[in-house]
């Protein structure tokens, strides 16, 4: 076996204890107790559930780059950027601009070096901010795609961007550039509607796995109506030709009942997966709505 850290956890306590005895029977085991940081990441116990924070990794980060100032330089910048990637576990806000940042690792120029001054400093003034994962017992996903229509003004390509809740505790997001340029801001967001897709299906064979199935049918809520129309009717699909492979993969979904598109107009909350930090205020609960 290799050198853990490992961490046993299941719904009944006494067969917890069962496997650590089992495995303690046969290799050198040490018994740390209730979980309280595993791997860089915090565990906080409430009443309400877990919040898992990064405080002491981003703190071992500001010291590492001599954040007296807060001031970063040409040499730090591919390192801090790698860094700042593990911040993505608990750190969500932050993941449209390391996405952005580095896209500039091969050549950082000054402007690269000072946005990332502000983005360490943006995190030394919200150090203790973390993902809260509820106590709830309801088995469905809802998920929120978007996408930036051109947001790249360097090369028109546009961004995904999606959150995943399992009713009120975010599990998955990602903000990440898309591979080609969009002609519509329909394929565009058709594009990022098919990243999400994928995304869900992972997480549903995933629970299933744990014996978790989901009770309700996902859904994925899209503020593009053209996009929505086009998963329901395929009709359409003689003005999709250009990205066939996206529309037939969601529009099986669709078919088969997997998940559900209904029209819904996005608000704020994705955004910080699309615009920059400084641009829009960080929202510390998320909250979607299943009405």
């Amino acid at each position: 076996m290799d050198r853990g850290p490992y961490h046993v956890t299941g719904n009944h306590q006494r067969d917890v204890h069962y496997i650590i005895e089992a495995l303690s029977q046969r290799f050198s085991l040490k018994d740390l107790g209730p979980l309280h940081y595993f791997l860089g990441i915090e565990v906080i116990r409430f009443s309400a559930g877990l919040l898992l924070s990064q405080e002491k990794y981003t703190m071992d980060l500001l010291h590492y780059v001599a954040m007296d100032n807060c001031k970063v330089d040409g040499s730090l910048y591919l390192h801090i950027i790698g860094k700042l990637h593990y911040l993505s576990f608990t750190r969500p806000d932050r993941g449209f601009a390391v996405s952005k940042l580095s896209q500039a690792m091969h050549q950082p120029f000054l402007s690269h070096c000072v946005a990332l001054t502000r983005l360490l400093r943006y995190l030394r003034s919200t150090i203790s901010f973390g993902v809260l994962i509820a106590n709830e017992t309801d088995r469905r996903l809802l998920a929120y795609s978007d996408s930036d229509w051109e947001g790249d003004p360097h090369d028109c390509i546009s961004t995904t961007g999606y959150v995943i809740y399992p009713v009120s505790s975010p599990i998955s997001w990602s903000s990440k550039k898309q591979r080609s340029i969009s002609h519509s801001s329909t394929e565009a967001e058709y594009r990022a509607v098919a990243a999400t897709v994928s995304e869900i299906n992972w997480l549903t064979h995933f629970l299933q796995e744990l014996q978790f199935p989901l009770t309700v049918v996902p859904r994925v809520l899209c503020d593009n109506i053209s996009t929505t129309y086009i998963c329901a009717n395929p009709v359409f699909h003689s003005r999709m030709k250009h990205v066939a492979i996206y529309f037939h993969f969601v529009r099986e979904q669709v078919e088969q009942n997997s998940l559900k598109l209904p029209i819904y107009m996005l608000l704020i909350k994705l955004k910080i997966f699309l615009q920059s930090l400084f641009r829009v205020h960080f929202l510390v609960t998320i909250s979607p709505s299943w009405a």
